[in-house]
């Protein structure tokens, strides 16, 4: 079992390794977006610019969101077609646990 805080470093980690920016700006993680669910938490990120600014002219597209298995610290990119609740809501119907 990993934390919230181990959680958040792998995040962090996995960013780090995404298409660097212009400017020195880099991807952030918003920790105020992160969802807590018994399977772990989908975090949310975008530039730090953005983030530092408000400006869309610094908003990022198609950053997909996060989620972190709480068991092993798995990282599993979800979509950006639909709502991130359809993409939990799915991932949750999948795998449940057997009743």
């Amino acid at each position: 079992m990993i934390t919230l805080a181990e959680a958040h470093t792998l995040v962090e980690k996995r960013l780090s390794t995404y298409e660097a920016f212009p400017d020195d700006d880099a991807w952030i993680v918003i920790p105020t977006s992160t969802i807590e669910r018994e399977f772990g938490w989908v975090f949310f990120y975008d530039s730090r610019k953005f983030l530092e600014t408000g400006n869309l002219q610094f908003a990022q597209a198609g950053n997909a969101p996060l989620l972190v298995k709480r068991d092993n610290g798995e990282i599993v990119v979800l979509g950006t077609a639909y709502p991130a609740e359809y993409y939990i809501t799915e991932y949750e119907k999948r795998h449940a646990p057997n009743t």
